[in-house]
Parts: structure tokens; C-alpha cells; sequence
């Protein structure tokens, strides 16, 4: 147990700088928007570091603000290093529904307050993304 707590310390003070992270971009028409970032691992450079944060995008909402969108519009996810594989997810009040789209998010076709889940896998770690989109 004790080796594992030096480990964990170690990796975490000798990470990456959090700037050295991919950004994500939401594009939505010409808007462009900075998702938040949540959790993360990530190595590199003989370093590694991972950081827990809350799953909720809705917890991010002061981070990253709400878009607004007019239903059925599409976003695009622009990555500033392009990942290996990526998943989305959707939280409408409470009732999540999973969606699978490299690139193309479709913004519901219902009126309401979407919270947007981003998983992206890189070969040097993964980092979760979130943002959230009103639409009228």
C-alpha cells in the first residue's frame, strides 16, 4: 500500500503541465467554444500524471458556459492533436443516451438543456471533455 501511494505521488508531481494538453473546440455554425476538461491520464517525456474530476458536464457549467443552438443544428468537435478514438454521451435531465461520432455531434431535435460528455484516447492517455448546449 505504501508502494503504491509513493508511486501515485510521484506520477502526479512529475506530470505534464495541464497546458500541454489537448485542447477541444465545439464549433457550432460560426461560433467557437473551448469545452471544459475533466479527468485525465496522460504520459509523456518520461512523465505521467492523472487527475480525478466530477463526471457530471452539468458541473462544468460555470467553466464553460452554456451554448446555444437551435435544435437539430450540428457541432463540430475540433481537437488541437487529433485522437485515436472518441466517444460522446448525452445527459438530459438524468436520462443518458449514449452516442458514438468521431467528429459530428447532432444537437437534439427537442427543445431543453443537453449536457455533452467527450471521451478522447490518445496514444499517450486519455482525457474526458464536457460542455453543454441549450437549445430553443
Amino acid at each position: 500500500m505504501a508502494v503504491l501511494f509513493f508511486s501515485a505521488f510521484g506520477t502526479e508531481s512529475a506530470g505534464p503541465p495541464e497546458q500541454d494538453l489537448p485542447e477541444l473546440t465545439v464549433m457550432l455554425g460560426e461560433e467557437e467554444y473551448t469545452a471544459a476538461r475533466g479527468s485525465y491520464c496522460w504520459s509523456g517525456n518520461g512523465a505521467a500524471a492523472c487527475a480525478d474530476a466530477s463526471g457530471n458536464p452539468f458541473d462544468y457549467e460555470s467553466f464553460s458556459g452554456v451554448l446555444s443552438a437551435q435544435t437539430g443544428a450540428d457541432a463540430e468537435l475540433v481537437f488541437s492533436q487529433k485522437p485515436q478514438s472518441v466517444r460522446i454521451s448525452v445527459l438530459d435531465e438524468g436520462n443518458p443516451d449514449s452516442r458514438n461520432s468521431p467528429e459530428k455531434v447532432r444537437i437534439p431535435d427537442e427543445p431543453g438543456r443537453y449536457g455533452y460528455t467527450v471521451f478522447a484516447e490518445w496514444p499517450e492517455g486519455d482525457i474526458s471533455y464536457f460542455f453543454i448546449v441549450k437549445t430553443e
